[in-house]
Order: C-alpha cells, then structure tokens, then sequence
C-alpha cells in the first residue's frame, strides 16, 4: 500500500482522543498532527459545512441585523462541529445545533463575543490614537503594542467560545475562566498562535486552494489544545 500524503507528521491517532479529564498542558505537536489528521479525514464535511457558513454568514451581514441575531449562533453551531470533528462523529447538522436554545445560545456567544473583542480593541488603542492624531511614532509604538498583544494577551481568551458550547459555561466566567486556566500555558499558546499564523500564511501563498485547509487545521489546532488542557469530550 503506498503511503498517504496527508498522513499527520507524528503521533498515532488511532485510539482517538481519550475522554475525562484534561492533563493541564499542551503539547503543539500533538495539536498540528491531530488537527491535520482531522482536516483531511473530514475533508469533504467540513468543506460543505465551510461553504455553507461563509454564505449564510454572508447573507447575514448584507442584512446587518443578522451579525447580531444570526452570527453568533451560526458561530455557536461551527464551535460545534469543530469539537465534534476532533472528538470523531462530526455531523453537518452540527451548524445549526446552536439554533435548538436560540435565546440561550445568542446571548452567551454575544457576549462573549462583545467581551473578548473588547479585549482586542483595548490592545489597539494605543495605535488607534496614533492614527486618528496622525502621530506616526505613537501609531509605529501602538502597532507594536497591538502585536504583542495579540500573540501574548489574545490567545488566553480564544477558549472562551469553547467553554460556552462544550461545557454550557455562562459567557463571563468562559472569558475569565479561560484566562485562568491558560496561565501555566501562556508561552505554549504564543508557540501555538504563531505556528497557526505561519499556516495561515503558507496558505495564503497557495492562494484559496491552500488557504481553505490552512484555516481549518489551524482552526482544529486549538481545539486540540483545549481538549488536551481540559480533556473530554463533554458528557453534556
């Protein structure tokens, strides 16, 4: 038989991803052979699943009103399926699992969403007068800030969304228990946030045709990495 080549670069996968409790680390080489395992075993469901996201997601944002009241559950339903695709058994129908507690489901990604892009745009303040001041140095000084920022400070909250859909965490205490349980790994989510931008960025110069699977396996990197810090899948 010849050899696969999509086959992950380590790790043996074959038991699948062992459930009860999270060791408390993360190991990111575990995270990019587990996620490029899944990319291509999924291959053709997260595809369909990818396109019919972007054009509902596309849909709602024309309408305006449907970023608010649209998105965030769309966005509850593709945290979803991502975990689900980690753990085996992914189903398209996961896209609209947020749809089934609408109201539940909008106000805990809408908040979390509301909280952690907050976050972000406190990292861009500092740019953001620079710009609107037309101060070149204060703009160069706050690009850096906002770099930094968003390697170091971003990452520890990007659990949040999952605490909500996998562990039906209330939004607030997702976004600090994120924070909190992200503390003794802080340098490893640096290593990983950078590794998924190189992704990013190798697939960017394969133009879409590359871009697509970058997006997912760095998208399923960090799942990976939760699973591992918190272990599962949830019973809920």
């Amino acid at each position: 038989m010849s050899e696969n080549p999509y086959a992950p670069p380590t790790a043996d996968l074959a038991g699948g991803t062992p459930t009860g409790g999270g060791r408390g680390d993360i190991d990111i080489g575990q995270a990019l052979s587990e996620a490029w395992a899944n990319t291509w075993a999924n291959f053709p469901l997260w595809l369909g699943v990818s396109l019919a996201f972007f054009l509902m997601a596309a849909a709602a944002t024309v309408t305006i009103l449907g970023i608010f009241l649209l998105l965030p559950v769309l966005g509850y339903g593709f945290v979803r399926f991502g975990l689900r695709m980690h753990d085996g058994g992914a189903e398209f129908k996961d896209l609209f699992a947020g749809f089934e507690e609408y109201g539940k489901t909008l106000v805990a990604m809408l908040v979390a969403g509301i909280i952690v892009s907050l976050i972000g745009m406190l990292g861009q303040s500092v740019q953001l007068i620079g710009d609107v001041a037309d101060i070149e140095i204060l703009s160069l000084l706050g690009g850096l800030i906002y770099l930094a920022w968003s390697l170091i400070v971003l990452p520890r909250f990007y659990f949040a969304y999952l605490y909500v859909v996998d562990q039906d965490v209330a939004p607030v205490e997702a976004v600090q228990q994120s924070w909190e349980r992200t503390a003794p790994v802080m340098w490893k989510l640096v290593a990983l946030a950078v590794l998924s931008y190189v992704i990013l960025l190798a697939g960017l110069i394969a133009f879409v045709i590359g871009l697509i699977p970058a997006t997912v396996v760095s998208y399923l990197m960090w799942v990976s990495a939760y699973r591992q810090l918190e272990g599962g899948p949830s019973s809920a």
